[in-house]
């Protein structure tokens, strides 16, 4: 019988000095319910600016209450929590998450801000660059639009741009503005003659194009206006012996204007010529005979 109980009591002994294997060591992971953003950040979450972690655990027999899935609020530059697991043999597992950072928020104060004043009359008449600034106060701002305008003509021409943070969040804004880089253009330039007076004809491609109607005599550099606006003849009924009149490209609103030399057509009585300019070109150039 005090054999046995020896034996008995070296049983014992041993259990209790066995070493814990490395499987008994509780294992900790966490995965997090929220939207990937860019840069490590979160957008927050289905339920807002927000994430929630979830813990997993294994081979642990017991673990703390910051073991519970848990809401992390945003926005955050960073944010960490820890849970903690055990087992009865004493053995326990501490796992501290790396910081979470969590940005819902998109920029804000997004605008667009034009490199020059219009051209001329409101109107730009050439490539014009656009940028867009904005601001964030968690993520930062990562990166804004920039284009170089170059079309199409119009009024109130829309243009889009946006923002983005760090985190991914996008605010996009426009503008508008009165493009127009296409010079006007005459054509179709005619003198009829009457008794009375030399009719001079043209067609503009911009009606709206003011045209200005000149004479001069053809040794002289000097000449004087004799019609200025928008319209599509001319009635000389003052004909000066040895004075041309002659026609010159239309200048348009945006301040564009024609390409050569001024036109001058000879009518029985002698030649005389004009000119064409628009209200938002800045000066007109001369017309190439045709």
């Amino acid at each position: 019988m005090r054999r046995a109980l020896v034996a008995a009591a070296v049983l014992a002994v041993s259990l209790v000095i066995v070493p814990t294997s490395a499987a008994d060591v509780p294992t900790i992971t966490y995965t997090i319910d929220g939207i990937a953003g860019t840069n490590g950040w979160y957008r927050g979450s289905t339920y807002g600016n927000n994430v929630v972690v979830n813990w997993h655990i294994t081979g642990a027999t017991g673990f703390g209450t910051d073991c519970n899935d848990i809401l992390i609020p945003g926005p955050t530059t960073g944010t960490a929590r820890h849970c903690t697991a055990w087992n009865n043999d004493g053995s326990l597992t501490r796992y501290t998450n790396p910081p979470i950072k969590v940005d819902a928020d998109p920029p804000t104060g997004v605008g667009p801000q034009l490199a020059r004043a219009p051209d001329h009359n409101g109107w730009y008449n050439h490539p014009v660059v656009i940028t867009w600034s904005g601001s964030d106060a968690t993520s930062g701002i990562a990166g804004c639009s920039s284009v170089n305008y170059a079309g199409p003509d119009g009024a109130g021409v829309a243009f889009q741009g946006s923002c983005t943070d760090s985190a991914g969040n996008t605010t996009s804004t426009g503008g508008a503005l009165n493009y127009d880089a296409t010079p006007p253009a005459l054509s179709g330039i005619s003198v009829g003659s009457t008794p009375d007076a030399n009719v001079l004809r043209w067609t503009s491609s911009d009606p709206a194009a003011k045209v200005v109607v000149r004479r001069a005599p053809r040794a002289s550099t000097r000449s004087i206006v004799l019609f200025r606006g928008s319209a599509s003849s001319f009635a000389d009924k003052d004909i000066q012996a040895g004075a041309a009149p002659a026609v010159s490209a239309p200048v348009a609103t945006a301040g564009t204007s024609g390409p050569g030399s001024e036109h001058a057509p000879s009518p029985a009585t002698g030649p005389w010529a004009a000119r064409s300019s628009s209200s938002h070109r800045a000066k007109p150039s001369r017309f190439a005979p045709g």
